[in-house]
């Protein structure tokens, strides 16, 4: 059992859930520990030195990156959900663009899932053959598909003026 010290304050900044659990005369804050038994050590050990400033997602393995975003979510972390979305979003390819829009749809994580929609329809254009594309929803295949073949236009916003 893995037993790391962490700066109270730290963990109330990190979290409004951990924040809760050691104002409230909980358990935690009068033991003065915190138990979590629904992650594996090194998500808990990436999160702390996350806190602490360091930045270890270059090093996680792709399903450890999508278990640091549940942590996340689960205590409200906005900063490492923030990161590890970041981070997958670079991280995009034809191998794990299928598991990554389940992720992101399933987790509402959004800049990630309109990230993983734009890179599938570059793959549709160029015939890139995608891992998995066959376990996705037939409908959200053809709105997307369809999709691709939109134009678009960026609009920038600039002092009280649209350009097109």
């Amino acid at each position: 059992m893995h037993n790391p010290n962490v700066h109270k304050q730290l963990l109330k900044d990190a979290s409004p859930v951990f924040a809760g659990m050691l104002q409230s005369g909980m358990k935690e804050e009068i033991e003065n520990k915190m138990i979590i038994v629904d992650f594996p050590f090194i998500i808990v050990e990436a999160a702390i030195n996350i806190f602490y400033g360091e930045k270890v997602l270059k090093e996680f393995s792709f399903e450890d990156a999508l278990s640091l975003y549940r942590f996340g979510d689960k205590y409200l972390c906005s900063y490492i959900m923030g990161l590890v979305e970041g981070t997958l979003i670079k991280y995009i390819s034809p191998t794990n663009i299928v598991q990554l829009i389940k992720f992101s749809d399933g987790f509402n994580v959004k800049k990630l899932y309109h990230s993983c929609i734009d890179s599938l329809i570059i793959y549709f254009k160029n015939s890139t053959p995608v891992f998995g594309l066959e376990s996705l929803d037939k409908e959200f295949l053809a709105t997307t598909f369809l999709y691709g073949f939109h134009p678009t236009i960026k609009i920038f916003y600039s002092n009280e003026t649209i350009k097109r």
